[in-house]
């Protein structure tokens, strides 16, 4: 083989190399039990599940980074009501969340945000704890999430380290669905 093909050959497996590796990673999910409800949501190769929280009321689910210092989140459930059944009962509960949350944080006035995905619709609020004690986490993201009829509750909690794993929790919020019985 001519030099000149050794080269080209070579820049071709450079460049195939480069793009296979620029590809983006498939999207893995995972299916949680949440009280009588699976949901199934994007999942983080960072995140483990705490097996411990189940079998507490209310039967919740929760995952957190493995250094849980970082970052903590819950979901849970309960019968859906019907003053949440609407948009505007589910933004009025995130409202609620926001005024009782006003009196501890550092923000002033905390916004409501809205949550959306195919099968998923709700609202969240976050703060800044004002004075976190050691071992407490320096932020809260608290929402109400309608998944398909289903009324999931979540608290996440993060400190500074653990921010991008915090805003990968809300983007799987949006994610939620009710997996298909099979």
């Amino acid at each position: 083989m001519s030099r000149v093909c050794k080269s080209a050959a070579l820049l071709a497996l450079v460049i195939a190399t480069s793009w296979a590796s620029a590809a983006p990673a498939a999207k893995s999910s995972k299916t949680l039990t949440v009280g009588k409800a699976s949901v199934a949501l994007e999942w983080s190769p960072g995140w483990q599940l705490d097996p411990n929280v189940a079998a507490l009321p209310p039967e919740s689910a929760a995952f957190n980074t493995v250094d849980a210092t970082k970052m903590r989140a819950l979901l849970s459930t309960g019968p859906m009501r019907k003053e949440i059944s609407s948009d505007e009962g589910i933004r009025a509960v995130a409202s609620d969340m926001a005024v009782k949350l006003e009196s501890q944080s550092v923000e002033k006035k905390i916004e409501v945000q809205r949550l959306e995905g195919e099968h998923a619709r709700g609202y969240y609020v976050c703060a800044t704890d004002r004075a976190p004690k050691a071992g407490e986490y320096k932020y809260l993201c608290q929402g109400l999430v309608s998944v398909d009829g289903t009324p999931i509750v979540f608290t996440l909690l993060y400190n500074d380290p653990g921010k991008a794993e915090a805003d990968k929790v809300i983007a799987a919020m949006k994610t939620l669905q009710i997996p298909a019985k099979t």
